[in-house]
């Protein structure tokens, strides 16, 4: 049986995760043994299927710059902390002894977690067997602002990677368009097509049926569309407006705001707006034609 090694780090949002788990779901489903290692914050309702989920000692950042990491105490991480970090990821690995180590985002995304990230790589290098190794990235890419970042994630794709799988179709948005340097490393892109969790079964529950559904994802970013939601119903057609509407507010949105919200939506419509966390029924991906299956992509 085929040994996935899956690395993964959430520090703000939580789609990355998200789609980790789901990728590493299907692997398992199809008779691949897989470690889902997650550094970031723990998520509630997190579907990771057949794979086995180890949590690191978290991390996260508090704002769109990335440029602090945080510990579960607020604190900046200190060289301590991430040192005991990376020890305990290298123990996992070693463990584990993977046939395919695959790192989500990084080299093209998690600089800030190299501390632990090029040790893990380095470690797979010399491992005997050598792992097949493997980035895992979305399509779009945030344009580096350093010089020479985007050199460096070349370099580094092209001499420590085995391949890199983009989650994302080459016809609709191909990876050139992000990355300037796609067409030197193309020996090594492979299109996974897009990726979410597969529909839940219907149980015959009403949850959800004809309602309007508002999501803000992970919530880290989405009060003001939350707010907005809250505050359009009232001005919406009347087709629209005699609906129920519902609101699902992942659990990274702070719970003063949560409360609010929901105590907002109640005074001003009672039972015709719901206001709830996120819930693991709820898909709102689609995923389009796949290129490759899991195990196409990640069989050495």
């Amino acid at each position: 049986m085929t040994r996935v090694f899956f690395y993964v780090q959430h520090l703000y949002g939580v789609g990355h995760l998200r789609r980790a788990a789901a990728i590493a779901k299907e692997l398992a489903a199809q008779d691949f043994q897989v470690l889902l290692v997650s550094g970031g914050f723990p998520v509630p309702n997190l579907d990771h299927g057949g794979a086995r989920l180890e949590q690191l000692a978290p991390l996260r950042t508090n704002d769109e710059t990335f440029s602090r990491l945080l510990t579960p105490e607020d604190e900046d991480a200190d060289e301590a902390y991430k040192a005991a970090r990376r020890d305990q990821l290298l123990a996992l690995f070693q463990r584990f002894s993977p046939d395919v180590l695959i790192t989500e985002q990084y080299p093209f995304g998690r600089r800030q977690l190299r501390f632990e990230l090029e040790p893990l790589v380095a470690a797979a290098k010399i491992a005997r067997p050598k792992p097949l190794i493997l980035s895992s990235v979305r399509d779009v890419l945030v344009a580096p602002k350093k010089p020479g970042k985007a050199e460096w994630m070349r370099d580094t794709a092209a001499q420590d990677f085995d391949g890199v799988i983009i989650h994302g179709q080459e016809d609709l948005i191909p990876f050139a368009r992000t990355f300037p340097y796609a067409k030197t490393i193309s020996d090594k892109l492979f299109y996974s097509g897009y990726v979410l969790p597969l529909a839940p079964q219907d149980d015959g529950g009403r949850e959800g049926a004809d309602e309007i559904i508002v999501s803000i994802g992970g919530g880290a970013f989405g009060l003001p569309l939350a707010e907005a939601a809250v505050k359009a119903k009232a001005l919406s057609p009347k087709a629209t407006n005699d609906r129920v509407w519902r609101l699902l507010l992942g659990h990274n949105l702070p719970a003063a705001d949560f409360h609010h919200l929901q105590s907002e939506a109640k005074a001003l419509y009672q039972e015709a707006m719901v206001v709830e966390r996120a819930r693991p029924d709820f898909s709102c991906c689609w995923a389009g034609p796949r290129s490759q299956s899991p195990r196409e992509a990640t069989t050495p």
